[in-house]
């Protein structure tokens, strides 16, 4: 599922739509979403020498995998909004030419708000990992 097909389930636009491409949905359930960044991405930063993706903007690409998860019909009508996270760490930092897969699965619903646990990866390599709190 490409951009087109990801606009219609949420509302964010270029440049602040930060999933590329879904490679996987079960609405209500889990979402599988990929990321690359480029060099001529507008948000990295220098660190160390390398250019670096910040890690807000790394969280924010899984928020909306996790949105997308929740199964809402279209991108129109109230979206489930960021309101928390719990336990989340980052392992690895995102470099300019890393493709990130971004897995986002709901562990529990209650009374309009989400739990999802996420999981972003580099390859192999686990680059962080947390839960999501939604709110309808």
């Amino acid at each position: 599922m490409h951009f087109s097909a990801i606009e219609s389930l949420i509302p964010h636009r270029v440049p602040f739509l930060f999933v590329d491409r879904l490679v996987h949905l079960e609405k209500g359930k889990k979402a599988v979403g990929i990321k690359h960044i480029s060099l001529s991405d507008p948000y990295l930063m220098e660190a160390g020498g390398r250019k670096v993706f910040p890690g807000a903007l790394v969280l924010e690409a899984l928020a909306q995998v996790s949105a997308i998860a929740e199964g809402k019909e279209s991108a129109d009508g109230p979206l489930p909004l960021l309101a928390g996270l719990n336990g989340f760490e980052f392992t690895r930092p995102v470099y300019a030419g890393d493709t990130l897969r971004l897995e986002a699965e709901i562990i529990r619903k209650r009374r309009g708000f989400a739990i999802s646990k996420g999981t972003i990866w580099i390859g192999e390599i686990m680059a962080a990992h947390g839960e999501i709190l939604s709110k309808d």
